[in-house]
Formats: structure tokens, C-alpha cells, sequence
């Protein structure tokens, strides 16, 4: 008895420990290649008028195939996507008053969750497109578009 009493508290321990860690990120939307995007509930607010947040994208196969095909058009070479799953994780920046954006880091994940790519980027800020991911990040998170 004491035996399953100490199992039953472990399993519950893993459980818990899993859907807390998986409980931060909240979704956000699929894009026209199938790939999942979610957001860190962590909404960090650096100054007036900008939201930053954590952005992450799990592949789907489509998706990963398009994105070796656009790299390979642009004679750069793909980092190894072969294994199922994968997903990149980026912290973004979002202007809500001049309507644009910047990406600060980038990292890629491959299926096991090892890490095949990951960049730090100066701020570059870019107008969000309408209709883009990032617009969907701009409708969420800045405050008169609630």
C-alpha cells in the first residue's frame, strides 16, 4: 500500500510539473502552412506604447517544407528538420503606435528539443502586414485593439 501511495504522489508530482510548465503559453493562431503559433502569457511591457512577447511556432510539415523550399531558393541551406515535431521560439517587440515590429532572438528547435539554430538580432523594426501573424499579435496584445 505504501508502495502505491508513493506512486500515486510521483505520477501526480509529473503531471502537475507538465501542465505547469505547458500552462505559460496561450494560443494564438495557425498560418496558411499549418504551423501552430502560441504566446507566453508573460506579456512584458519595456516602455510606452511597446509590447514585447515570446512567440513560439510548432512546424507542421507543411510548414517545414515550405521553409526548406524558400531557403533553398535562396541558396541557403536548411538546418536538419528531418525528425518529426520541432518548433522555434522568438521574443518580438510590437509598436502599438506606429503599428510595427521587431524580432530580438530566434531559436529553432528540432523534434528531440535539441537546439540547431539560435540568433540575436539588433532592433530592426518593420511595418506589420495585414493579415500577418504579426498583425494577430498586434490585435491581441496592444491595449486599444481589445
Amino acid at each position: 500500500m505504501k508502495k502505491l501511495s508513493f506512486l500515486f504522489i510521483v505520477l501526480w508530482i509529473v503531471c502537475y510539473c507538465i501542465i505547469a510548465e505547458g500552462g505559460e503559453w496561450a494560443y494564438l493562431t495557425k498560418d496558411e502552412h499549418n504551423n501552430t503559433h502560441y504566446y507566453n502569457k508573460k506579456i512584458i511591457y519595456p516602455s510606452k506604447g511597446i509590447v514585447g512577447t515570446w512567440l513560439k511556432m510548432e512546424w507542421s510539415k507543411e510548414g517545414k517544407s515550405h521553409f526548406i523550399n524558400v531557403l533553398g531558393k535562396k541558396g541557403i541551406q536548411s538546418p536538419d528538420l528531418s525528425k518529426p515535431g520541432g518548433y522555434t521560439v522568438g521574443y518580438y517587440k510590437i509598436n502599438c503606435i506606429t503599428h510595427e515590429t521587431t524580432c530580438n532572438s530566434g531559436t529553432m528547435y528540432n523534434g528531440d528539443g535539441k537546439i540547431i539554430s539560435d540568433n540575436k538580432f539588433p532592433d530592426r523594426w518593420m511595418p506589420i502586414d495585414a493579415g500577418s501573424l504579426m498583425d494577430t499579435a498586434y490585435k491581441t496584445f496592444c491595449p486599444k485593439n481589445k
